[in-house]
């Protein structure tokens, strides 16, 4: 596949095809992370259907302020390669002119004849999928030492740095690293590997591979990692050929090579490889995790996506903790610290000491919010209140505490939901490398 895209970030003329066979000029304007955006010149009110045998006449278009739907839009660039909006929206600004945009958009080879712009096959990048791999690209390798006389180096393939499954519904899943090697000239040597996803089954409409695949990967990603991880890029091809590139405001167009982790990080603490666990078994414990555990599952996403505020955060964690107690117990009887408290002392051993332990006795920071709390639960529950009634007595600093061990122990019911076992987050707390408070 393309280690690039088609199509770089910019501005393209083209003509847009209409669905009667008419055609209009203008602009297409691509960028990472962004909108797909288009100007049309003289583009009809409406979009003409293929069963009204005379076009609708163009000087139908009228300034209006409102974004309303205009279906599928294709267009076809001056290089030959064809795009395609599969849900277009239109914005009609001044006489003749007309802008277009779309959440995601293909553009590729042939696409015009991809009549009803389904695909058998997906290949994207999310961040983070070198520590999900649980797979080093190399087995070994080995460099100069001493320049002598016809020193060799090089590196072996890992032949298992290719994982393969096979899901439920029949899709057939890899997590795989694309190799480049260049050596130009005889005067320098370049090796990087790039991870990526590919995915093959029934031909569906690109927004729902975005669904099935892209999104739950970069959540789980991000759950696994820690911190946001975005979608670098994807791509799309029909019948084993032709590979498309897509666009989006999802997609930032960035992707990345692997690369060591850090000495000292944390590591994903969900993972495929040895000791690890098949990818399609971690989607379909997230998969159930969103569908049980709605609003405690929210709570992820919402994380994955972009950093919240230190109030927003503490209060959607509470939630997603209390959510996640009244799903597993159905009992609505116990007081929120309760609640908090019963699901601290359910998390593994190795999770569940390390808390008791540092929040007893409660440390002298997270004193002032409430008097003679039993416990530390006892105190965010009660901070939760207080925001939930106007009251900003506790600080930003104990709020961010609290968010951090609240958060610990959603990690830990994440993981003991999907029957990981909690080692390296473990290790990490040890380490001091996973702050508790």
């Amino acid at each position: 596949m393309n280690r690039n895209p088609l199509m770089p970030p910019g501005d393209y003329p083209l003509q847009w095809r209409l669905a009667d066979g008419s055609s209009v000029s203008g602009i297409l304007s691509l960028a990472g992370a962004e909108n797909v955006t288009g100007m049309a010149y003289e583009l009809p009110a409406e979009p003409p259907s293929p069963d009204v045998a005379a076009r609708i006449d163009p000087s139908w278009t009228v300034w209006e302020p409102s974004v309303k739907p205009y279906g599928v839009v294709r267009g076809e660039l001056r290089n030959n390669l064809d795009v395609a909006f599969p849900e277009a929206y239109v914005s009609h600004q001044l006489p003749g002119q007309s802008m277009l945009l779309a959440e995601l958009a293909v553009a590729g080879p042939r696409l015009r004849e991809n009549t009803d712009l389904q695909f058998d096959e997906i290949t994207f990048q999310v961040g983070g999928l070198t520590e999900l791999s649980g797979v080093t690209p190399l087995k070994t390798y080995r460099y100069i030492e001493q320049f002598g006389d016809d020193a060799p180096f090089g590196g072996t393939w890992n032949a298992d740095s290719t994982q393969e499954w096979t899901g439920t519904n029949g899709d057939q899943m890899r997590l795989h690293y694309l190799a480049s090697f260049t050596a130009p000239q005889l005067y320098k040597l370049s090796f990087t590997t790039t991870p990526v996803i590919t995915v093959t089954g029934h031909r569906r409409p690109l927004h729902d591979w975005m669904d099935d695949y892209v999104r739950p990967v970069a959540e789980l990603s991000s759950f696994a990692i820690g911190e946001p991880q975005p979608v670098t890029f994807a791509s799309v091809k029909s019948g084993g050929r032709d590979e498309s590139s897509v666009y989006g405001r999802e997609l930032t167009q960035q992707r990345y090579e692997a690369e060591r982790p850090r000495p000292g990080a944390l590591g994903a603490l969900v993972h495929c490889g040895p000791g690890g666990a098949p990818l399609t078994d971690l989607l379909a414990g997230w998969a159930e995790l969103k569908s049980r555990y709605v609003t405690f599952a929210d709570y992820f996403t919402s994380i994955s996506a972009r950093p919240l505020p230190v109030t927003s955060r503490f209060i959607a964690l509470v939630a997603a903790l209390e959510s996640f107690h009244g799903v597993d117990t159905g009992d609505a009887a116990f007081e929120l610290w309760q609640r908090l408290t019963q699901l601290a002392t359910s998390l593994p051993e190795e999770i569940r000491t390390p808390i008791e332990k540092a929040t007893t006795p409660i440390p002298p920071v997270l004193q002032g919010i409430l008097q003679e709390p039993r416990n530390v639960w006892h105190i965010m529950g009660k901070a939760r209140n207080n925001l939930a009634h106007g009251n900003i007595r506790q600080t930003d600093e104990q709020l961010r505490m609290l968010t951090r061990l609240g958060h610990t122990v959603a990690v830990g019911l994440v993981l003991r939901t999907f029957g990981v076992p909690p080692a390296r987050l473990a290790s990490a707390i040890d380490r001091g490398d996973w702050p508790l408070l």
